[in-house]
């Protein structure tokens, strides 16, 4: 018998044109919807969005960073922006920031969190080039000053290389070079999150080289505690939308970790378990038959704050060319209450090109029990109804 019934309940009172590209959920239920040649801040409330600003927008967007309620920094091919919303005014203007080529900024809030902390992470690749000349030596004689004003100096172009992912002490529209001298890593990633574990700071790190996925975890105040996968070939979907992180229960400062990826030309969830330190993480790894697009966590809190387990979605195109979207529980904590990884299928959903051709996010507003669906053309509501009486009887 089937414990959980998947469904589109609502199409959203919005048919947007052209194509989305992207869509990144900002606090108090803002959006920013990125489509070809658009870009859109939206807010959403009672299954409908309200436009809030539009510009004719030709950039391709790498990440965002949130900084407080409202104000989002916006990383786009070799630039940076600054969108600013406040009391129906927007604002949305480029960062002069000294040519820094951005992958990734992520804001470090204080213990207090305080928003108004100046503390950022950030990944990047910069490339200086100087033209030095050089003079040559001469004895001081008529003849040897004709000749070297005959000659043309000798140029050379000296190059400086500064890349990877660092601690700044400074609000970002303001950082040079001078203020690269806390490195992290060597690594730089356009796909990260910080996790805060008891009042520390980590940044998960994903990148793709060559044909081969890199994942690290970096305590950024103690570079000798880190996690790095294990050996086995993994090549990770370097979307925002592929990646979740989420504490296990209200009373613990454990996190899991999942993210979409390839393994042996197979489609995967890997699940990572943090421990402290963080060498003591471990990884375990789902397989599912879909290409996978977007994951998504799924809570309900009806069935009480402490649990050994988390529902999640993932959404994509099955073997048959049609969106697919599977309901899973990851549980992670075993009968003892120790630390565990273990993967369980619930149910899926299959929808024909009619209802919905394609899927490249899935999100679980605030206040809302249902996911928010969004394809290139559309977003929808799909409820999930939970029988919580057989799922009682079932778990016991």
């Amino acid at each position: 018998m089937d414990f959980y019934h998947l469904k589109i309940i609502d199409t959203l009172n919005i048919e947007i044109r052209p194509l989305i590209k992207n869509i990144y959920p900002l606090k108090d239920n803002y959006f920013i919807i990125v489509q070809q040649g658009k870009f859109s801040l939206v807010y959403y409330k009672d299954s409908s969005f309200t436009f809030c600003y539009n510009i004719n927008f030709k950039d391709t967007i790498i990440s965002t960073c949130q900084i407080n309620e409202k104000e989002v920094y916006i990383i786009k091919t070799g630039g940076l922006y600054k969108l600013e919303f406040y009391d129906n005014k927007v604002k949305f203007n480029i960062i002069n920031n000294n040519d820094m080529n951005y992958r990734l900024i992520s804001k470090i809030a204080n213990k207090d969190n305080n928003n108004n902390s100046n503390e950022f992470i950030v990944s990047l690749h910069k490339t200086e080039t100087k033209e030095i000349k050089e003079a040559k030596e001469a004895k001081e004689t008529k003849e040897a000053k004709e000749a070297i004003e005959a000659k043309e100096e000798k140029r050379t172009i000296e190059t400086k290389e500064t890349k990877g992912t660092f601690l700044v002490p400074i609000n970002i529209s303001s950082i040079t070079c001078n203020h690269l001298k806390t490195k992290i890593c060597d690594i730089v990633s356009n796909i990260g999150e910080t996790i805060e574990i008891n009042n520390n700071i980590f940044i998960l790190l994903i990148t793709n080289i060559g044909n081969e996925g890199k994942l690290y975890i970096y305590d950024i105040n103690n570079n000798q505690n880190y996690y790095k996968q294990d050996e086995r070939i993994y090549f990770y979907i370097l979307s925002k939308s592929c990646i979740i992180i989420f504490r296990t229960n209200e009373d613990s400062n454990n996190h899991i970790i999942l993210c979409a990826a390839k393994r042996e030309n197979k489609n995967v969830i890997l699940a990572i378990n943090i421990s402290m330190p963080l060498n003591n993480s471990f990884e375990h790894y789902y397989e599912t038959n879909l290409e996978i697009s977007c994951i998504a966590q799924f809570k309900n809190e009806k069935n009480g704050k402490k649990k050994s387990f988390s529902y999640f979605c993932i959404g994509g195109i099955n073997s048959n060319n049609k969106v697919e979207i599977s309901l899973n529980k990851i549980i992670y904590l075993d009968a003892q209450g120790k630390n565990c990884l273990s993967f369980q299928f619930i149910n899926s959903v299959i929808y024909d090109e009619e209802r919905i051709n394609s899927i490249i996010f899935m999100y679980q507003p605030i206040k809302v029990e249902g996911l928010m669906i969004v394809s290139f053309y559309n977003i929808y509501i799909m409820d999930i109804i939970i029988k919580e009486e057989e799922e009682k009887k079932r778990l016991q």
